[in-house]
């Protein structure tokens, strides 16, 4: 049932601006405007652990921003919806998998002022076979299961998505709490 709902084709996106300390604004701007001086709109991303210690990264197509960049799943919360529902559509939506009925932990809530955006970044465990997924051809080239240390080496070659800036020895640690 929740795939149904992914399924749908949304043809106008809209986000739900907020004031500088997090509060709805009641104000609504179609995705990817400009957002107002002193407003901000919220953003997530998804890390999908397995039993061996690996995160499930896609990399960017050439059309995105940030081409070629490897990353986890991630993306604009849309407005009526919370950031969990957002990272489950966002995962849906780039790699072809429902993680709803999953348990998500929210590692990182914080104010992005550069970004214009209130970001919360979760993690989920879950088993996947990559033979399962069904990237979307337009935001996801290639999908790997890779070790905290491949993504490590991604981050200090500049090859891991530049807003991904938080990740170190130290998020990783963080994240088995």
């Amino acid at each position: 049932m929740f795939g149904i709902y992914y399924e749908r084709k949304i043809t106008l996106e809209l986000w739900q601006l907020y004031d500088s300390v997090g509060n709805e604004t009641g104000k609504i701007i179609e995705a990817n405007s400009e957002i107002p001086e002193g407003l901000y709109h919220k953003t997530v991303s998804v890390w999908i652990k397995n039993k061996k210690e690996q995160y499930l990264m896609s990399k960017r197509s050439p059309e995105k921003q940030y081409a070629y960049c490897w990353e986890c799943t991630g993306g604009s919360v849309q407005a009526g919806e919370n950031t969990w529902e957002a990272a489950c559509r966002e995962v849906y939506e780039e790699l072809g998998i429902d993680i709803s009925s999953l348990t998500g932990k929210k590692l990182i809530s914080k104010k992005r002022k550069e970004q214009k955006d209130f970001y919360d970044v979760w993690i989920v465990y879950g088993e996947f076979g990559l033979h399962e997924l069904s990237p979307n051809k337009t935001e996801v080239i290639d999908v790997k299961w890779m070790d905290m240390k491949e993504i490590l080496l991604l981050n200090q070659y500049g090859y891991l998505h530049p807003l991904l800036d938080y990740v170190d020895v130290n998020f990783f640690k963080e994240e088995i709490k």
